[in-house]
């Protein structure tokens, strides 16, 4: 069967290139010390050009050590690409979910460790798949996928935290070949790709954080190149209404644009992600983005016992602002703030955002604008108000 152009044959076709190209690269030089991103992409292939076939081991080894250990959720936000256009920056959503999820990684507060990419890239993907297929079919676990409360004691039987990997896993290969589809694609005569041209407007332009530009452009770059790699052997599984698999066979054969295999691969993301979440994997229910209260009242009221910091700052974002007025969300803004004081005390006011109809606003300036002081921050909010925070006579609810 013959493939589309830029279809996910294409990118599996780069993937296995650049295995190809790691097995014969002749380098056993020994990494020292931690490199930034720039530094890598220069070993990767001296420049910005990133051709498949001189992408050696060494690239790939630097790649593993800089991407490896870090918190997954580093990326889960930026996962976009921009061109600078008549000296304005156009940017692109490439995983619209992420822009679901308002919380960088440093806003979960978990008692262990944040999951890393060495969590989800471990070589155990396919094993997760037939555990998926298993829990597909157990009645109990598949009541979890779109609606209900949390039930912590199905965690085992629904294997929560494999689900979460795999669907982890999953987002991030798909993420990671759309964005380097986009910023591979010739955009002029010349051939020159949308990552070229950005990078040349970059240096073109005298700003003063060009260095920063720079980094997070080739951030994005080399973290979509590290995908095509690490991705090569990415399940072909999908699943009906019914979550019965339906099989494509081999991925490189699969006559279907990147954009047409997300949307098929969707269903089992968002039902493996949802069992996850409800049978109370931690790191699930950071990365999940619920559907809204009215729809999901069991959900919400059990992420209020369960994990009362993570709802009370949903309910400070658009999420509560569905239902709630700008006032309302403010106080559950304060609430959350209170509840982090206990164990980061350095946790400025100024950190919070909360929706409101003009935007976002820091919670210091929309609690100065109603006439709450907020020098000293913690303690000069008084005990009125914080009392009247814990006892919950400030706070409204969707429901």
């Amino acid at each position: 069967m013959r493939c589309k152009a830029h279809s996910i044959c294409y990118m599996v076709g780069v993937a296995s290139a650049l295995w190809m190209a790691n097995e014969n690269a002749a380098t056993n030089e020994t990494l020292s010390g931690s490199p930034n991103i720039v530094e890598i992409a220069e070993t990767c292939d001296h420049g910005y050009a990133f051709a498949y076939n001189r992408t050696g081991r060494d690239c790939i080894e630097k790649l593993n050590e800089y991407y490896l250990p870090q918190p997954i959720w580093n990326v889960a936000g930026p996962l976009s690409y921009y061109v600078y256009v008549n000296r304005r920056a156009s940017t692109h959503a490439i995983n619209r979910r992420s822009g679901y999820l308002p919380f960088a990684h440093a806003d979960y507060h978990l008692e262990g460790p944040p999951p890393t990419w060495s969590d989800i890239f471990d070589g155990a993907v396919h094993d997760r798949k037939d555990l998926v297929l298993g829990v597909f079919r157990d009645g109990a676990c598949r009541a979890l996928t779109k609606t209900g409360e949390i039930r912590p004691t199905l965690a085992e039987r629904c294997h929560a935290r494999e689900l979460f990997k795999y669907a982890t896993h999953l987002d991030a290969c798909l993420t990671g070949f759309r964005r380097y589809e986009a910023l591979v694609n010739p955009q002029r005569s010349d051939g020159k790709t949308v990552f070229q041209n950005s990078v040349q407007e970059i240096a073109r332009r005298d700003d003063p954080d060009r260095e920063a530009q720079l980094a997070k452009l080739t951030e994005m770059y080399m973290h979509a190149l590290w995908m095509t790699r690490t991705c090569a052997s990415l399940p072909a599984v999908a699943f009906d209404d019914e979550l019965q698999p339906m099989q494509f066979g081999n991925l490189g054969t699969s006559d279907f644009s990147i954009d047409e295999f997300s949307k098929i691969m969707a269903k089992g993301h968002d039902a493996a992600l949802g069992i996850a979440a409800r049978s109370g994997d931690e790191w699930a229910i950071q990365s999940y983005y619920p559907p809204h209260p009215k729809r999901d009242p069991a959900y919400w009221k059990a992420m209020q016992r369960i994990n009362p910091l993570l709802f009370h700052r949903w309910m400070a974002t658009f999420v509560g602002g569905t239902f709630l007025t700008d006032e309302e969300r403010m106080w559950h803004a304060v609430r959350a703030y209170s509840i982090e004081r206990e164990t980061s005390p350095d946790r400025r006011l100024a950190d919070y955002l909360v929706d409101v109809k003009e935007g976002r606003i820091a919670l210091d300036e929309m609690l100065a604008g109603y006439g709450v002081s907020v020098e000293g921050e913690h303690t000069s909010l008084g005990e009125l108000v914080l009392r009247r925070i814990e006892d919950e006579t400030l706070l409204k609810y969707p429901w």
